[in-house]
């Protein structure tokens, strides 16, 4: 067949059914990459709240002791010490009654009043004395009595038990008197 006329096209005839979709081709070469765009309202974003305080961890070890201290200031001295002291050293004689030994204070006295009593009288007040007394015989017991009769006086017992009997006994005896003024 023989074309006559080539820019003179026939009748259009209907489209025909679409054929096959041929292979994929191969991936192009990458973009450019775009320009950044601008920083969003807050710049980088604000700091949240600070959270509440965790709990508290456990105490570490005792460290070690620090260095001593400086020595304070001597403090002022005291008042000096008025106290007396006063001995009795008492014989009591069944052929010489009753007397007074050496070592014993000036200006003592002694009376034996009755089996195993004895009034020592001081030179001054014992009202606030001490007086401790040892028999001079094993087995006495000695009971002191300061400021008995008198403030200057002193009531001396001895006595022993035998078979649950009480016995007042005339015997010699030592008594020691300390005594510390009264504070003012």
């Amino acid at each position: 067949m023989v074309q006559l006329n080539p820019s003179a096209t026939g009748l259009v005839g209907p489209t025909g059914a679409t054929g096959p979709a041929g292979a994929t081709g191969a991936t192009g070469p990458a973009g450019a990459t775009g320009a950044t765009g601008p920083t969003g309202p807050g710049g980088a974003g604000s700091v949240g709240a600070t959270g509440p305080a965790g709990p508290t961890g456990a105490t570490g070890a005792t460290g070690p002791a620090g260095a001593t201290g400086a020595t304070g200031p001597t403090g002022s001295q005291g008042p000096s010490g008025t106290g007396t002291g006063m001995i009795a050293i008492v014989s009591d004689d069944p052929e010489f009654g009753v007397s007074l030994s050496a070592g014993t204070t000036p200006g003592i006295t002694v009376d034996r009043v009755s089996n195993g009593q004895y009034i020592v009288t001081f030179p001054s007040s014992v009202i606030e004395c001490a007086g401790v007394a040892s028999a001079v015989t094993g087995g006495g017991i000695v009971n002191v009595q300061m400021g008995n009769f008198g403030n200057n006086q002193a009531t001396v017992f001895i006595v022993n038990f035998n078979n649950g009997t009480i016995n007042f006994l005339n015997v010699g005896f030592s008594l020691a008197v300390v005594c510390n003024p009264v504070p003012g």
